[in-house]
């Protein structure tokens, strides 16, 4: 089962400073369930773009039943695929 969410979200500051902080958000230290940010990727597109691909790595813990379905029960990834766009003052997240 796939779950798919679209949220879009305007922001009454600037530019940067809101960019700066949706990528500088974790590790956050009153959210210790988020252990590391790894940044896998990233470049500047021909088009003007920054593009960066993030690995996150967390605590969840999976319940005693379940473990054997899964090899690591207590740990969590996810990649997180990203595009900011300065010329259209934009930024897009995929996770």
């Amino acid at each position: 089962m796939v779950v798919t969410e679209t949220h879009t979200q305007t922001f009454p500051h600037p530019f940067c400073l809101v960019t700066l902080a949706v990528l500088s958000k974790y590790p956050h230290p009153s959210l210790p369930q988020v252990h590391a940010v790894d940044v896998i990727h990233r470049h500047i597109s021909p088009s003007g773009t920054l593009l960066s691909r993030r690995l996150f790595t967390g605590a969840t813990p999976v319940p005693p039943a379940l473990r054997w379905m899964v090899r690591d029960g207590e740990h969590a990834y996810a990649v997180e695929d990203s595009e900011v766009d300065p010329a259209r003052r934009g930024m897009t997240q995929r996770m």
